[in-house]
């Protein structure tokens, strides 16, 4: 099947990850991937892999804007050349773009629900769907539903994956030691989180518990790895508490993984999350989690089990977790062990681009009489 993947842009983040992701897994399985974004820092991603990137100028938050009607005259022309059978948006502004592509050539389009918006009668009037939606949790089906909706039967469940193997990496004892000492955090427990810095991402509340923390404890540090809007007001926060010295941001990362192995604790303090991929990405790496109990979180964090829960928007949460964690290795130990179990049962990405794939085909022969 010649499959066309269309988004915003291709910069560091879940919808990016995911669509990378996807591509490179439907390659493998000999599937023709093409992606159609406006760039970012993941196309080189694509390219190692051998799958075609279009650039496009589509990086908008306005589906109203007047370029993309040059997005849609070319997408309808390339995707025509090529014989697409099938479009996949993954944003609001890449759902308009395949709604009007699919008007003027026919070619079916689907569509994946990521998270939480919103309710603006725009997304309730002109859903803009396509035949059939994948929602990535549960909890994002019942939003769909409940909030936006979108008829039950043209939702399905396909959970987010990622290449657990790729996530398995050993580092030797002196690369993460030299690594620690590199971030300055050598003789420390150090806790982390890789996270857009938009407001639903909580780190304010980690800021806070942090401040807890260092107050009473001086073997404990933090790092958070990310971009976003909200970088600025975080670090100002920091600043004003004064604990600039053990709470460090550093710029988004293509590779997390050597991160990932200096953490003692993954922490994910959100306060909205469709599933969470970071968090996959965290357990598949063998690191205890603490996350908040919202969204979709509880499909990967089973409470004692995979994880700790805690409840959103509370710094004495979160603090309460963290030094349990850090004070009982033991129960670190299994969370850690089941974590990574979990993952690799559950969560593979090519168990995603299977499930995808078939959706895929549904979609593009059968008829459904909610097709826009």
């Amino acid at each position: 099947m010649n499959i066309l993947l269309i988004t915003t842009h291709l910069n560091i983040g879940g919808i990016a990850s995911y669509t990378v992701n996807l591509a490179r897994a439907l390659k493998a399985k000999g599937e023709n991937v093409y992606v159609a974004s406006s760039g970012g820092s993941l196309v080189c991603s694509l390219q190692e892999n051998g799958i075609t990137h279009i650039s496009v100028d589509m990086n908008t938050k306005c589906e109203l804007n007047p370029k993309l009607i040059g997005v849609i005259m070319y997408i309808k022309k390339f995707a025509l050349m090529k014989d697409i059978g099938i479009i996949h948006a993954q944003t609001r502004v890449a759902q308009t773009v395949s709604f009007f592509v699919y008007k003027i050539t026919g070619i079916p389009y689907v569509s994946t629900c990521h998270g939480f918006f919103g309710n603006k009668l725009s997304r309730r009037i002109f859903g803009l769907w396509g035949k059939r939606v994948i929602a990535i949790s549960d909890a994002v089906r019942e939003y769909l539903v409940n909030i936006l909706k979108v008829n039950k039967s043209r939702i399905e469940v396909i959970f987010n994956g990622i290449d657990v193997a790729y996530f398995n990496k050993d580092f030797s004892v002196e690369e993460t030691s030299a690594f620690k000492e590199k971030l300055g955090f050598k003789n420390f427990k150090l806790i982390g989180t890789i996270a857009r810095l938009s407001p639903v991402k909580g780190i304010d509340y980690m800021i806070d518990a942090a401040n807890m923390i260092i107050k009473e404890r001086d073997n404990i540090a933090f790092i958070v790895i990310g971009d976003g809007p909200h970088k600025d007001i975080l670090t100002r926060k920091v600043k004003e508490l004064d604990i600039s010295g053990r709470f460090k941001f550093i710029e988004a990362q293509s590779d997390t993984r050597l991160f990932l192995s200096v953490m003692d604790i993954f922490l994910l303090p959100s306060i909205q999350e469709g599933l969470g991929l970071s968090i996959m990405e965290a357990m598949a790496s063998g690191k205890p989690v603490v996350a908040t109990n919202v969204g979709g979180i509880y499909t990967l964090i089973k409470d004692e089990r995979t994880g700790l829960l805690v409840s959103p928007r509370n710094p004495q949460s979160l603090k309460n977790a963290i030094i349990r964690l850090i004070d009982d290795e033991k129960l670190s130990n299994v969370l850690s062990r089941n974590a990574k179990e979990f993952v690799w049962a559950n969560f593979k990405i090519e168990d995603m681009a299977e499930k995808t794939l078939k959706f895929y085909t549904f979609a593009a022969k059968k008829p459904h009489p909610y097709h826009p």
